[in-house]
């Protein structure tokens, strides 16, 4: 391979990379936003009325409290919900190449019963919307995958 050569492969190497992890962050940013798509979808709570009384799982039940609005999210060093006496739901941890890991979570001293409506307790089904919508992360992946290929 001649020395022209070598600096043409080297650059076509060094910006098929480039695109590659543009691409990797592309899907990485769509599902994440689809899966908090998901999850912080709400529906009027049972003291209000909605569905009937019926627990509607999957989505967060938005009375006269502060549960809807407690969601943070955080990246690896910031400060995330938590203590003694606050409960957090995380949905999930991502660490893909040289990004931070994010964390996000309902709860904290907000909403410090957010456990307990997301699982339920003796006297009340839960809602589980963070289980279910992290249940279609790879759903979610696989199509913006294809997004990502179509753009190529």
């Amino acid at each position: 391979m001649a020395i022209g050569d070598h600096k043409t492969f080297t650059a076509q190497v060094d910006a098929w990379v480039i695109k590659s992890d543009a691409s990797i962050d592309t899907v990485l940013k769509r599902s994440i936003f689809d899966v908090m798509d998901e999850a912080t979808e709400t529906v009027i709570g049972k003291m209000r009325g909605g569905a009937g009384g019926l627990v509607n799982r999957g989505k967060i039940p938005k009375d006269l409290s502060n549960l809807a609005g407690s969601l943070v999210s955080t990246l690896q060093g910031g400060m995330a919900q938590g203590g003694e006496d606050s409960y957090s739901l995380v949905i999930g941890g991502i660490n893909a190449k040289n990004d931070p890991v994010m964390q996000f979570s309902w709860g904290g001293t907000a909403a410090d019963y957010a456990v307990h409506v997301h699982y339920g307790t003796e006297h009340m089904d839960g809602y589980f919307w963070v289980e279910l919508a992290a249940q279609k992360w790879k759903s979610y992946v696989e199509k913006n995958v294809e997004f990502v290929k179509r753009q190529v």
